[in-house]
């Protein structure tokens, strides 16, 4: 008897640990949006996109409320990341059909992609919220980002999970820029601090984390290299600041607020 109980137990560990592992890496899908074209998603991913998938119930608005601020947010990496950040939503429910998913994208105003069928991939990354919302990235597939509901304070963590995925190279060699290309200073400041950048790509950013890596901003690096930046609105402490572009990425420069 007791040893049928621990094998029923070893069972149900085995089969939460999948889960839990399953949806660490993206659910591979292959479907027609409802008024375009095929998607396969890992043969996007595998061409270097961040993706954010959305599930949506119809006639919810906090999924109104939510879909345009991932809508913002997708659209704030048109110049920096050209096509490569997509939005893609989902009627939560196999029964919404696309006519109801067309007439939810077109009564507000939308252009993104819709489909529907998101039923099974709800389940897969752990249950409805309004909306739900996942991003992805990488060749591996991964999942960087869930959340069963939205507020406006996840903007932050979207953003820097869809930054993370776009770091991913998809040519698979990872350049690194130079201590002569970047540098920052001074490293302890009290009012400004200034980012020198020699010779980088068009579109890189030098991005600034806090002690515990969350993004605070992103700075576009201009056309004479250098980015002078306030420290008025940072409070004292310890962040870090680093370059990325396509393909090509930084080590971290330590800074002070003091």
């Amino acid at each position: 008897m007791k040893k049928a109980i621990r094998f029923v137990l070893t069972i149900i560990l085995l089969v939460i640990v999948t889960l839990v592992n399953a949806q660490s890496v993206a659910m591979d899908f292959n479907q027609e949006e409802c008024n375009g074209p095929s998607h396969h998603l890992y043969d996007e991913l595998d061409e270097g996109k961040a993706i954010i998938l959305e599930f949506v119930m119809l006639n919810c608005a906090p999924c109104i409320v939510g879909t345009k601020a991932l809508d913002k947010i997708m659209s704030s990496y048109d110049e920096t990341h050209p096509d490569r950040v997509e939005l893609y939503s989902f009627g939560f429910l196999d029964s919404y059909t696309c006519e109801q998913m067309m007439a939810w994208i077109n009564n507000n105003n939308f252009t993104h992609p819709v489909f529907m069928g998101g039923e099974q991939q709800v389940n897969y990354y752990g249950g409805m919220g309004m909306p739900t919302i996942v991003v992805i990235g990488t060749g591996d597939h991964k999942v960087f980002f869930k959340s069963a509901g939205y507020t406006a304070e996840l903007d932050d963590e979207i953003r820097a999970a869809i930054d993370s995925a776009l770091m991913y190279n998809p040519t698979g060699v990872e350049e690194k820029f130079g201590a002569e290309q970047f540098s920052a200073f001074p490293t302890m400041f009290t009012d400004n601090f200034h980012i020198d950048t020699d010779n980088v790509p068009v579109g890189s950013e030098a991005v600034l984390y806090n002690i515990v890596g969350k993004r605070i901003k992103t700075y576009t690096v201009p056309a004479t290299g250098r980015i002078t930046v306030s420290g008025a609105e940072l409070t004292k402490g310890l962040y870090f600041i680093r370059l990325q572009s396509v393909g090509a990425t930084s080590g971290s420069i330590r800074l002070i607020k003091q």
